[in-house]
């Protein structure tokens, strides 16, 4: 799976096509642009809906890392607004503890 093998390059590519999908009207994100975001109808339904996918999702990764011996909760400053970079980055530093314990000792 390449969430498990290759987290950081998801992170890399999600990175650049957030870039590519917004660097043309920076202008539209400001104060206005998130006051509209915030206050429109169908965005109130999608953010209660969002909510809840992260709410199931932090379910399972708090089942994960505690499985692990890992910490999740560094990545929940990134909910409100970006939460796609901090569960890759779970998963970046997930593939990280968990080749170095696989390895053997040199």
């Amino acid at each position: 799976m390449l969430l498990e093998k290759r987290p950081g390059l998801l992170l890399i590519v999600f990175i650049v096509a957030l870039i590519a999908f917004n660097a043309w009207r920076i202008e539209d994100w400001g104060v206005d642009g998130l006051r509209t975001y915030m206050t429109h109808t169908i965005m109130q339904t999608t953010l209660f809906d969002f909510a809840c996918v992260l709410g199931i999702l932090l379910v399972f990764i708090h089942r994960d890392a505690k499985q692990h011996g890992l910490t999740y909760w560094w990545i929940l400053p990134t909910f409100p607004f970006m939460p796609t970079i901090g569960i890759l980055l779970y998963f970046v530093v997930r593939a990280r503890k968990l080749s170095s314990t696989s390895s053997p000792p040199a």
